[in-house]
């Protein structure tokens, strides 16, 4: 609320959010990476066996081209 107040008095147009957004993901997905990592592996890629399922993988893939090759991470 502080960081809000001194910025919207500096400037009356001040957005917190969307200042603060990138470094908040930024530090989420840090602290949270090896969690998702795990999941990923282990509960998405990976079968009821253990296996690869390869076609997860793919799909995961193609998932991740278009967000950050074409740049289609727009929230």
């Amino acid at each position: 609320m502080t960081l809000k107040g001194i910025g919207t008095q500096v400037d009356p147009d001040f957005r917190l959010l969307e200042i603060a957004r990138p470094s908040a993901k930024r530090a989420m997905f840090m602290r949270e990476g090896r969690y998702l990592r795990s999941l990923v592996v282990h509960r998405v890629v990976r079968g009821e066996e253990g296996n690869i399922e390869w076609g997860k993988v793919w799909r995961l893939a193609k998932m991740a081209f278009k967000y950050y090759v074409r740049g289609e991470n727009k929230l």
